[in-house]
């Protein structure tokens, strides 16, 4: 049975308004020293890790962080919790935003240094839910475009898998500009622009440019699955801000860039690079026609992402194939040749390469 007053420990003290929920708070507070045990697990980790600890640890976080998002909607929703210290649901806020970090974080891909090329399977990717606006559910991947996404401090890509009617939570970035690729289907991006709010419509191979500090949103309103991508530098682990409600004014500003298709020997280029805070990266946008190849430059880390088709893989008399939703990474230094084995069909390619840092 809590006293009178608790949480006193915690930054304040509060009258009891009700047992249980006070109990609640008092141990959902516990959860800080488990994402401190986390945390310190995930800065020690070296690859390969096995998929199945990973998932456990993401499966962990993602509880704590819905926890604590339901217990923070029952305390402002609560006209008898009034008396709970502003401090107590900081501390709330802060444990759900760590923990929402730390998943995304947690996503380490297991690559062996050395091997020219590894090939990933769809579920060994790092692959969790987010509950949308419109309590829809958008699956989000990771992976790092080195061979860790935790300890070698580069950038990294997070895909949404974007479902028909879904509608994101309106948020910001705080630190850095957003481009967001759109693989398959089309997406609109949604900002409140001056007082007017203003919505744009992004088709496959299209970048989704959104400045910092506007406030958005980016819905599919289609009958069919979206797929997307962002490159994050490691600031944008902490840089998404959570916006309840659209305002009505905001500065900021959002754009469709269309990329102009290079025909090449083996099909079409869609490229752009991108500085962001301190970094340089290319992505590119390939389809390569029914039985055409390419030789992919061994001269930085690459990942290739297949969005769609079957492609042979070689390279150090190394060869392996990957289809829809697997995951290449070469290794820099070396050579890999890469061939489209369908007869009839193209195949679409997500490419992504770091070109300069910040060191």
């Amino acid at each position: 049975m809590l006293p009178e007053e608790s949480i006193g420990k915690h930054g304040g003290s509060v009258k009891m308004t009700s047992g249980s929920l006070l109990a609640r708070i008092e141990e959902y507070l516990e959860n800080n020293e488990t994402i401190q045990e986390i945390g310190n697990i995930q800065k020690n980790l070296r690859p390969p890790v096995g998929v199945e600890e990973r998932n456990e640890r993401v499966r962990m976080l993602l509880e704590i962080r819905d926890n604590g998002r339901l217990l923070r909607d029952e305390v402002s929703g609560n006209k008898s919790a009034s008396g709970i210290p502003e401090s107590v649901v900081k501390k709330i806020n802060e444990i759900i935003e760590r923990a929402d970090h730390l998943k995304r974080e947690n996503c380490l891909l297991m690559i062996a240094d050395h091997e020219p090329f590894s090939v990933l399977k769809p579920d060994e990717l790092c692959i969790f839910t987010e509950k949308s606006r419109n309590n829809l559910v958008e699956v989000r991947k990771y992976y790092g475009m080195h061979k860790n996404l935790f300890y070698d401090d580069g950038p990294c890509v997070s895909m949404a898998v974007t479902r028909p009617k879904l509608v994101q939570n309106y948020h910001s970035h705080t630190s850095m500009d957003e481009y967001t690729i759109v693989l398959l289907g089309s997406i609109l991006v949604k900002a409140r622009i001056g007082e007017k709010l203003e919505t744009l419509k992004a088709e496959e191979s299209d970048i989704i440019y959104v400045k910092k500090d506007t406030v958005h949103t980016l819905f599919n309103k289609t009958r069919k699955n979206a797929l997307n991508a962002t490159v994050k530098v490691p600031v944008g682990f902490m840089d998404r801000k959570h916006i309840e409600t659209i305002p009505r004014k905001g500065e900021g500003e959002i754009n469709v860039l269309k990329l102009k298709p290079t025909q090449k020997p083996w099909g079409a280029l869609k490229s752009k690079t991108i500085k962001e805070c301190g970094y340089e990266y290319q992505v590119d946008y390939m389809s390569v026609d029914p039985l055409a190849g390419l030789t992919s430059p061994g001269d930085r880390d690459t990942t290739i992402y297949v969005i769609d088709g079957e492609i042979h893989l070689q390279s150090a008399g190394k060869t392996a194939v990957a289809g829809r939703d697997h995951l290449i990474f070469i290794t820099k230094g070396t050579e890999t040749t890469i061939k489209n084995v369908s007869e009839k069909s193209t195949a679409d390619l997500y490419v992504t390469s770091e070109t300069k840092n910040s060191s």
